[in-house]
């Protein structure tokens, strides 16, 4: 079941990533898919060429991935503790699971260390400063395992980015 406003959603989202790579750069390209859930972003990259790893906290997510394409390749991931998959990736997508991370800094840090090209997507408080604060979404199929999310304003997200060397960041808000 998805928000009503979702599929949508997905078509710009996959548009833009399309747009800023162009739509032959996918092919045979590997990508790390962090809180895929069910893998619709992942799937259309892949169908693409790309060889994706699709991650999430749920295993039945990953099950229900695996009813739509068989020879996924999946991994159970707590982006909530420190993670290694022990290889680079031509791109990472984090796409709005770091606000469902408890300790979104080391998430932070974990996946920019599987790839020099990172798609980050993350809901923020429309507020100024620097600062997070946890937040209980306890009604939601999507919360996070522990409900101990948190959100945060775009200037810590971009604080934390800058911490971790982060030199050449495409910026676009919509």
């Amino acid at each position: 079941m998805h928000y009503p406003w979702y599929k949508d959603h997905k078509i710009k989202r996959v548009k833009k990533i399309i747009d800023i790579f162009g739509i032959d750069w996918f092919k045979n390209k590997s990508i790390l898919e962090l809180g895929a859930c069910h893998g619709e972003l992942g799937l259309e990259f892949a169908n693409l060429g790309a060889d994706v790893l699709f991650t999430d906290v749920r295993i039945e997510n990953l099950t229900e991935l695996l009813s739509i394409k068989p020879d996924a390749k999946i991994q159970v991931l707590n982006q909530n503790s420190y993670y290694n998959l022990h290889r680079k990736f031509d791109l990472v997508l984090h796409l709005g699971t770091l606000w469902h991370v408890e300790n979104w800094y080391n998430d932070l840090y974990c996946a920019i260390k599987h790839s020099d090209s990172i798609i980050l997507e993350t809901l923020v408080l429309p507020r100024s400063g620097n600062f997070s604060m946890p937040y209980n979404n306890v009604d939601s199929i999507y919360s996070s395992i522990n409900q101990k999310e948190q959100v945060f304003t775009e200037v810590a997200v971009e604080s934390r980015l800058n911490e971790l060397c982060l030199s050449n960041c495409y910026r676009d808000w919509e």
